[in-house]
This record gives structure tokens, C-alpha cells and sequence, in this order.
């Protein structure tokens, strides 16, 4: 899907090529350190993934958008929509 340009689109891809990069230094590390910093990473960007789509969908649900909506606008069934506002 394509964003249109803005800031926080911007700030998105900024954030992405840091990731980007961080994952090629990290191809140098140990093996040890670079799986801990690798699952480190994972944890922490879906912990704020979860609670950013989350809260996203609450709002949405709060203007009256539909649950097929908002599933479609995040790519996820109707029924993972609805889990997410329980």
C-alpha cells in the first residue's frame, strides 16, 4: 500500500532505513550478539506496533468507522479488528 507523502511518512521511512542499517552493522557482530540485539529489535518494534494498532483501531471505532473498514485499512480480518477492541 502507498502512503502518501507527509511527515510521519517520512519520519516512517527514516526510521526504516536506520533499521536498514543497523541490521547491516549488525551482520558483523557475533553470532551471539547480533541474535540477542536482532530479537531485541523484534520485541520492541512489535510491542510498539501492538499498542500504536491498538490504539488506532479504538479511535477509529470511536468515529463510528465499521469493522470491515478498518480491517481492510490494516490489512487484517474483521475478526482481528474486533479482538482488538476487547
Amino acid at each position: 500500500m502507498s502512503l502518501p507523502d507527509s511527515e510521519w511518512t517520512t519520519a516512517i521511512n527514516d526510521i526504516r532505513d536506520q533499521v536498514e542499517e543497523l541490521c547491516s552493522c549488525l551482520r558483523q557482530a557475533p553470532l551471539e550478539d547480533r541474535l540477542q540485539a536482532v530479537a531485541t529489535l523484534n520485541n520492541t518494534f512489535a510491542g510498539l506496533n501492538d499498542r500504536a494498532l491498538r490504539e488506532a483501531v479504538i479511535a477509529a471505532r470511536a468515529e463510528g468507522w465499521a469493522l470491515r473498514r478498518i480491517a481492510a485499512a490494516v490489512d487484517c480480518s474483521h475478526e482481528q479488528v474486533r479482538l482488538l477492541t476487547t
